[in-house]
């Protein structure tokens, strides 16, 4: 990162770590092809 959030941006770091918690969940119960293709459908 080189420059700080703008406040649009910061508004979405909510949504985007809980995204990333979802995605790392999935990853570890059900593996690696489920979770690339929820994350990418997102």
């Amino acid at each position: 990162m080189l420059e700080n959030f703008t406040p649009a941006e910061r508004a979405e770091v909510p949504t985007i770590c809980e995204q990333a918690a979802d995605a790392t969940e999935l990853l570890i119960e059900q593996g690696m092809e489920p979770a690339q293709n929820r994350v990418h459908a997102w």
